[in-house]
C-alpha cells in the first residue's frame, strides 16, 4: 500500500516522532509512505536519514501530492487544512484522520467531521477516543468509523545502550515540553522531596526549548526556590537519535523516568524509556495509564499526589526485585505491541477496514 502523511507543523515533538517511526515500521513491512510537514519549527532531525520526507512544501507541490491517485491512503493529523485539497470521486485514496492533539483550541474541525471527506478516525489510545468522544458528540454524529492504534516506537533505535561511563548517582528524570498539561511544576515538587530524603540523587529535565521566555524563567525560579540548583540538570533541547543513550544512562543508574502530566493522549517518552529497559513510575493520566500497568509494567499514582509519586519513586529505587521484573515485562510489551512492524501491522489492519 502507498501512503501520505500530512502534518501542520515540523517540530522536535510526540507527533513527529510516530510519524517518523510510522514510515519507518510501513518501509519494513513493504509499503510506501511520505510524510509531508507543512511548517518548518525545527524538528528536522527527527526525521534524519529518512528520504521520503517533505518539509514546508509550496502550495502547488501539496495539491500535487494530495492528488496522486495513485495512493491508497492519506492519513491527516489534525491538520484540517488539507481537506479542502484532497482529491474527491471515484478511485481517489481512502481518507484517514489521526487525532493526536490534548489541545482543544487545535481540535474544533472535529465539529465539521462529517464533510471533511474522512472514511475513518484513528486514536492512540483508548482514553483520547473516549475523551473526544465524550468533547465532541459530532464525531459520533457523522458515522465516521473509528479505531485505536497505538503509536509506534523504533526498537532498532530505542534499545538499552551501556553508558561510557556510568552514573555515581541515581537519576530521576523528566522528558517533554514546558507546558501546563505536563506537569512539570508537579516533577520539580516530587524532586525536592526524594532530595530532602536522598543526599545521592540527581535529576534531569529534558525538553522546553521552544517554551516561552515567561516560561522558561518560572522554571528557574522554581528550582532555585526548591532548592534543587546543583542537584538538577535542564536540557532544552536533546536531538532524537540521543535519546535512547538517555534513557540507558537513566536506566543505568539505577533511577527512573517519572512523567507527571496531568493530561496526555499517549505517552510517546513512556514507550520509548522501556524500549530502553528505563523503568518508569508514571501518573495515572490519560494515556499513561494504559502504559502502566501497576507492578507489572511500572508504577503509578494519582495526579499531583506529591505524598504517593514520592513513595513509589523510593520503591522503584530500592526494591531490586521489582525493577527487573517491571523492566522484562515492559520491555516485552513494547517488542509486541509497540515496536515498529507491529504498530505497522495494526495500522494497515485499522485503514483497510
Amino acid at each position: 500500500m502507498r501512503f501520505l502523511f500530512v502534518y501542520q507543523i515540523c517540530s522536535p515533538g510526540g507527533v513527529e516522532t510516530v510519524l517518523r517511526n510510522r514510515a519507518v515500521g510501513l518501509a519494513r513491512s513493504g509499503h510506501s509512505a511520505r510524510v509531508v510537514l507543512l511548517e518548518d519549527l525545527g524538528g528536522r532531525d527527527v526525521f534524519r536519514g529518512l528520504d521520503e520526507v517533505e518539509i514546508a512544501p509550496t502550495g502547488a507541490r501539496l495539491r500535487t501530492l494530495l492528488g496522486d491517485r495513485s495512493l491508497d491512503v492519506v492519513a491527516t493529523i489534525d491538520t484540517p487544512s488539507v481537506y479542502p485539497l484532497l482529491a474527491r470521486g471515484p478511485g481517489r485514496a481512502r481518507v484517514v484522520t489521526e487525532v493526536h492533539s490534548n489541545n482543544s483550541a487545535n481540535l474544533t474541525y472535529l465539529a465539521t467531521i462529517a464533510s471533511s471527506g474522512s472514511d475513518r478516525l484513528l486514536f492512540p489510545s483508548s482514553f483520547q477516543a473516549g475523551w473526544i468522544a465524550r468533547e465532541y458528540p459530532q464525531v459520533a454524529e457523522a458515522g465516521v468509523p473509528t479505531s485505536v492504534v497505538p503509536n509506534p516506537v523504533d526498537e532498532q533505535l530505542f534499545r538499552f545502550v551501556p553508558p561510557a561511563t556510568s552514573a555515581s548517582v541515581p537519576m530521576l528524570a523528566w522528558v517533554g515540553r514546558l507546558e501546563a498539561q505536563k506537569n512539570w511544576h508537579h516533577f520539580l515538587e516530587v524532586a525536592s522531596v526524594v532530595a530532602r530524603r536522598r543526599a545521592r540523587i540527581e535529576f534531569l529535565v529534558v525538553g522546553g526549548i521552544a517554551a516561552p521566555d515567561a516560561v522558561k524563567n518560572e522554571f528557574r525560579e522554581r528550582v532555585v526556590a526548591l532548592d534543587l540548583m546543583g542537584r538538577l540538570r535542564w536540557i532544552p533541547l536533546l536531538a532524537y537519535s540521543r535519546m535512547p543513550a538517555l534513557y540507558s544512562a537513566v536506566a543505568a543508574s539505577g533511577g527512573c523516568l517519572l512523567p507527571t502530566s496531568s493530561f496526555e493522549p499517549f505517552g510517546m517518552t513512556v514507550v520509548e524509556a522501556m524500549a530502553c529497559r528505563c523503568p518508569v513510575v508514571a501518573a495515572r493520566s490519560g494515556g499513561l495509564a494504559e502504559l502502566v500497568e501497576e507492578g507489572r509494567t511500572g508504577l503509578g499514582f494519582d495526579v499531583d499526589d506529591t505524598d504517593a509519586a514520592v513513595g513509589q519513586v523510593l520503591r522503584m529505587l530500592d526494591d531490586g526485585a521489582l525493577r527487573a521484573s517491571v523492566v522484562n515485562a515492559a520491555a516485552e510489551g513494547v517488542e509486541t505491541t509497540y515496536a515498529c512492524e507491529a504498530a505497522a501491522r495494526a495500522y494497515v489492519d485499522a485503514v483497510s477496514m
